[in-house]
């Protein structure tokens, strides 16, 4: 019997840090076309461009998430808890992509499609850094996890963003390419890690915002079922 408990452990709360993942990026993706159908804009971004964010940090980390041992006991609601960790996830990428479009009406990128491209590369390594979050407190299989996900992104940033220059194929993701590192692309290196740290602080405010409209929620479901009887 004890067993069969800590499995059930293991499963629940393994999925909720997986779907955690996957419905980051769902929310993330609504609130963008959200707002490009209220801004009457094109959505800015195609399927390809979260092939780094849905193989890496959703696919494999959650893949990998899900196989490790988990005793801990469950507490709280399912969904609630699956939605307050993934809304904070979300709202980070968001804030990335619209930093990056913050700074572009400074005229520092070269081009729009640079802009985009940024703002792909930001939203990745903010996935990243919510992967990082939820993997706290860190045991070796987690800190193998994270270790992966970043070597794969820092490959990718470096030498894969445009790989008809590196591998001398067609240009699979459609974006420029930051390396090698001229003059000008430091200072936008120097900004996307900028961004990962202003990430890593704006963490536990957007933790304790969905935390609060979780409550709030709960809080309204439980009155108008009392308010019904």
């Amino acid at each position: 019997m004890p067993n069969v408990v800590y499995e059930g452990r293991r499963v629940i709360n393994n999925i909720q840090q997986s779907a955690s993942l996957f419905l980051m990026k769902t929310i993330f993706i609504a609130l963008l076309a959200f707002i490009s159908i209220a801004t009457m804009s094109p959505f800015p971004f195609e399927t390809k461009h979260l092939t780094m964010l849905e193989l890496f940090v959703i696919g494999f980390a959650s893949l990998a998430l899900s196989l490790q041992p988990n005793e801990k006991v469950v507490n709280g609601d399912f969904l609630t808890t699956i939605f307050s960790n993934a809304l904070p996830g979300a709202l980070m990428l968001l804030t990335n992509v619209y930093l990056i479009k913050l700074i572009s009406y400074f005229s520092i990128f070269p081009t729009e499609h640079f802009v985009m491209t940024m703002q792909v590369v930001a939203f990745t390594l903010g996935g990243v850094v919510y992967l990082h979050n939820i993997c706290k407190p860190y045991n070796l299989l987690r800190f193998i996890i994270v270790t992966i996900v970043g070597i794969c992104m820092a490959v990718w940033v470096i030498w894969l963003l445009d790989t008809s220059k590196t591998l001398g194929i067609p240009n699979f993701f459609g974006l420029d390419a930051l390396f090698p590192l001229h003059l000008s692309n430091w200072g936008f290196t120097l900004i996307l890690v900028a961004i990962i740290e202003l990430n890593l602080l704006i963490t536990k405010p957007f933790s304790n915002l969905s935390k609060y409209i979780m409550t709030s929620l709960k809080r309204t479901k439980r009155n108008d079922e009392e308010d019904d009887k």
